[in-house]
């Protein structure tokens, strides 16, 4: 369940890549890019940050995707580089590597985490014998 959410954001960036490089219909791209923008990026942050509160990770998550994408489209539109279609699939990609860096990152922390756990002898317990006097 820990690795649910880097498997559902990897799937949205897939899903976001290959609408438009296939040149899917406009409402498969439209369910597709846009579930892709709004979610995969607040579900990145929410992992990285690990926050212990469920309704704060929600409001962070739902924040983020937009904040992130007005920001990006801001910064586009000033230096005159507006390619809407291009702009989604870099950060597809660039989200996609991202996700698996996070996998990577969490699995070899267990991978360690199981290599330093002490070895602990088996508990023998001792029980007393009732010789029936």
């Amino acid at each position: 369940m820990r690795y649910l959410t880097l498997f559902v954001a990897l799937a949205l960036c897939a899903a976001a890549s290959t609408v438009l490089a296939v040149d899917a219909p406009a409402a498969v791209s439209l369910l597709s890019v846009g579930a892709f923008m709004i979610f995969t990026p607040g579900l990145l942050l929410t992992h990285a940050l690990a926050l212990p509160d469920r309704l704060l990770a929600l409001v962070v998550g739902l924040l983020t995707g937009p904040t992130l994408w007005v920001l990006v489209a801001t910064f586009q539109l000033f230096a005159g580089l507006w390619a809407p279609r291009t702009t989604v699939l870099w950060a597809a990609g660039g989200l996609g590597l991202v996700t698996l860096v996070l996998a990577a990152r969490g699995l070899r922390r267990e991978v360690e985490s199981d290599d330093e756990a002490p070895v602990r002898a088996p508990r023998v317990e001792q029980y007393a014998v009732d010789d029936g006097e």
